[in-house]
């Protein structure tokens, strides 16, 4: 029996073993015949070799159907026939079937680590979902992964430490802390977290976070909300790949430091953080705070800044900005100090502005005076308050931007003050392209079809400027700002 025909009649009663569903006296006999046709096959297998994989394939389906043998000297003849193949297998001589014909190994799992993990951070990075969507969906996707190979588990594992880590109790933190000092060769990277204790009575948690952060010299994104973290002396270390920074309610002297420390930081938010001063002070004019003193100036080039119920004196705003030559964004929320726009304006590409809670005669004389301060602005965003899109404000900007982001209000009453500044032709002739932010509202089809849309996109043909509706905003943090190139739908 030559090599071919001995493949071929190996492939026939493969196909018939997996013929065979049933379990009856029918059945049996099919079984019975195949093992009689698979014993005379044997008797030509000494000069066989090398054997071809249907004849392993059909080793495997006999064993597998010894159950549909209930005469036990028919399972004895299938037992023997298995053994004596496993036996002549071993003992072919001269001949490694192994090496002959090395078994298929699927491209994935020969892929190097960095690579597979690409491969399936790409199957869960979708960034028109919500957190909670992606996580889910992440979390149920890599516990798939880790189950196919040593390879596929070490990338799953890195997938499910590869986004957001929110951390609000020790038992949390600690748990995180034994993890990743576990000796692997591989140990596990965390490239975002989030530190946030929600319950002052855990006095351990800035210890305890603190020797955490020291197992994460690869992060890339950490936000932090607790003051008393940024005591702890260990946390002062340097982070090279940090490039996003979040800070809540801590105290500008105690987080100055670390910023000295982040060279590679690009985005910068600050929310509630004080500089030392008190608390009131005239409205317009330059906060009271403390001075740097001789802590060195941050060496990092900042992308985005974003503040909000923050005052900054001119010392500081020279000082936070470190080595920024142009910064695409600048997020205020309710920063009116005049060294800001002052120091910062000729830097800034696109501007976003949300009025605080300061009375609105005083808020519209102070932006209007210093938005033309920012002399490089390509976007101006104005976001939260209908009377910042009022005819008579807006006349009052004069600043070289392209590009007008304003919010979506119900009633439209921010659209209706825009169309009296639309229809003098003689203002902002520059303007390129107006978007509209939806806000909250996750379908825009009732609101592009609205009356006042519909003027807007007549007013916005007429001089001839674009009309975007940008896409749904998504928030990774309680007070995470979007970026400042708006992503936008036809």
């Amino acid at each position: 029996m030559d090599l071919l025909e001995l493949k071929q009649q190996c492939l026939v009663l493969c196909h018939a073993l997996k013929q065979i569903k049933r379990n009856d006296s029918q059945a049996q006999q099919q079984c019975l015949d195949i093992l009689s046709q698979a014993e005379a096959i044997d008797i030509n297998l000494e000069r066989a070799h090398p054997w071809p994989p249907s004849l392993l394939l059909l080793r495997r389906f006999l064993e597998a159907k010894q159950g549909l043998f209930k005469d036990p000297i028919l399972k004895s003849r299938l037992l023997v026939l298995v053994q004596r193949w496993d036996r002549l297998q071993v003992a072919a001589v001269g001949y490694s079937w192994s090496k002959r014909f090395p078994p298929r190994v699927a491209p994935s799992l020969s892929l190097p680590p960095e690579v597979l993990l690409k491969i399936l951070w790409s199957h869960v990075a979708d960034t028109h979902k919500t957190h909670q969507q992606r996580w889910g969906e992440q979390a149920d996707f890599a516990l798939n992964c880790a189950l196919v190979s040593k390879a596929w588990n070490a990338a799953a594992s890195n997938l499910l430490y590869r986004g957001v880590i929110r951390l609000f109790k020790v038992i949390s933190a600690t748990k995180l802390l034994r993890t990743l000092a576990d000796d692997r060769p591989n140990p596990r990277v965390i490239s975002h977290l989030v530190l946030s204790p929600h319950y002052l009575e855990e006095a351990t948690f800035p210890e305890v976070a603190s020797s955490l952060l020291g197992h994460c010299p690869s992060i890339q994104r950490l936000q932090i909300s607790a003051s008393d973290l940024l005591r702890v002396p260990s946390i002062d270390s340097s982070f090279e790949y940090l490039r996003e920074l979040r800070l809540q309610g801590v105290s500008l002297k105690e987080f100055a430091p670390i910023l000295t420390k982040l060279p590679s930081l690009s985005i910068l938010a600050a929310v509630n953080v004080q500089n030392g001063g008190p608390g009131a002070f005239k409205w317009g004019s330059e906060p009271p705070g403390d001075n740097m003193g001789e802590i060195p100036a941050p060496t990092y080039r900042l992308a985005e800044l974003h503040l909000r119920g923050m005052l900054l004196t001119p010392e500081q705003v020279r000082w936070i900005i470190g080595a920024s030559e142009i910064l695409d964004l600048l997020s205020l929320h309710g920063i009116y100090a005049p060294s800001l726009p002052r120091i910062i304006g000729p830097l800034v590409k696109t501007l976003r502005l949300t009025p605080g809670d300061s009375p609105i005669e005083e808020k519209r004389t102070h932006l209007a005076a210093v938005i033309p301060m920012f002399s490089s602005l390509v976007s101006l965003q104005l976001c939260g308050e209908d009377w910042l899109l009022e005819a008579p404000f807006l006349r009052t900007i004069n600043a070289p931007f392209t590009q007008l982001v304003i919010s979506w209000s119900w009633p439209p009453s921010g659209f209706e003050n825009l169309f009296a500044a639309l229809e003098d032709t003689g203002w902002q002739p520059q303007i390129l392209e107006i978007c509209v932010d939806p806000e909250e509202q996750a379908n825009l089809d009732p609101i592009k079809a609205h009356p006042a849309s519909q003027k807007l996109r007549d007013m916005c043909d007429g001089r001839n400027i674009a009309l975007r509706w940008l896409l749904r905003k998504e928030f990774a943090g309680s007070f995470a700002p979007t970026s400042g190139k708006p992503r936008h739908t036809g």
